[in-house]
């Protein structure tokens, strides 16, 4: 059967069902009693049987217009669900979001701000991916995630990123190394350390090398560890020096277990930035999302 079943063939049935009569279905509907005829008459065609009886001058269903009535009813039941949800979706009552952060980012800085947001807003479903900056790319352009939040370069011609913070880095050692008992180093004497750097992948080895490249700085590399934990951890038991955020070492600073040195002349910082593919639709939770992130990053600043 290859039916045809417009809303508004619905929206006549279950009036001229309601009041018993075409003219008076044609009264309420405010449409001509024939325009009324003509869509039961289409129904009934379409559908291959009669739904109304005439008892009296009035209209009684049949058992197949019992039958459709129901559905029907059914149907115009998940009408005004649907439409009420998608209001509630509008006001940001409901919603979801997929967010994809790099290591920092969503270790750090993320879970107090998502925590807020969604205070201000529960009835958004929050899903957070956490991994190094190439792989939320992958989750942009694959339209895994709705937006990424990043602190290395996500150079593709599909995404669009904007600013959102500065955050600075800090060269740390451990508590026992020599450079813990000076303020300032020269960038020569980096070369002579053992190195510890996060994966290929990974936006802040990318910064990292972008930024010794622009100041000449030569460095010998270590060991590579995909997390940030784990580079604490190494450092801290004196097998070598990194550059990391300044927000993941700061307990570890302020309890005298790593040792914060700068580098005469040089200042260590990286930008964070969101990012979006440039197809997405710019919906309205993706907008309060961003206006959160960015008064909440300010406020820290």
């Amino acid at each position: 059967m290859n039916l045809y079943i417009s809303k508004r063939h619905m929206e006549v049935f279950l009036e001229v069902s309601r009041s018993g009569t075409m003219s008076a279905a044609a009264d309420i509907l405010c449409v001509t009693q024939p325009a009324v005829s003509q869509s039961v008459a289409e129904l009934e065609q379409q559908l291959g049987v009669r739904l109304f009886d005439r008892f009296r001058r009035r209209l009684s269903l049949t058992y197949a217009g019992e039958v459709f009535l129901d559905h029907v009813r059914r149907i115009n039941s998940i009408f005004l669900e649907a439409g009420f949800r998608m209001e509630a979706i509008a006001e940001l009552r409901e919603e979801r979001l997929r967010i994809g952060a790099s290591m920092t980012i969503g270790s750090f800085i993320l879970p107090s701000r998502i925590r807020r947001f969604t205070e201000a807003y529960p009835g958004i479903r929050i899903g957070i991916v956490v991994d190094n900056t190439a792989r939320i790319r992958e989750g942009l352009l694959g339209n895994q995630l709705d937006i990424g939040v990043v602190e290395g370069p996500l150079e593709h011609p599909d995404l669009i990123t904007r600013f959102l913070a500065v955050d600075p880095l800090c060269l740390v050692c451990s508590s026992n190394h020599p450079w813990s008992r000076t303020d300032m180093i020269d960038k020569s004497e980096i070369a002579r350390e053992n190195f510890i750097m996060r994966e290929d992948g990974s936006g802040t080895r990318s910064i990292i090398e972008s930024l010794f490249t622009r100041y000449g700085i030569d460095y010998s590399l270590g060991h590579t560890i995909n997390n940030i934990e784990g580079i604490k951890k190494v450092v801290t038991a004196g097998f070598g020096v990194t550059v990391l955020p300044r927000i993941a070492v700061a307990d570890e600073i302020e309890r005298g277990e790593l040792s914060e040195t700068y580098i005469e002349g040089i200042v260590l910082r990286r930008e964070f930035r969101y990012a979006i593919h440039k197809d997405k639709t710019r919906y309205p939770v993706l907008a309060a999302w961003v206006e959160h992130l960015r008064a909440s990053m300010e406020s820290t600043e």
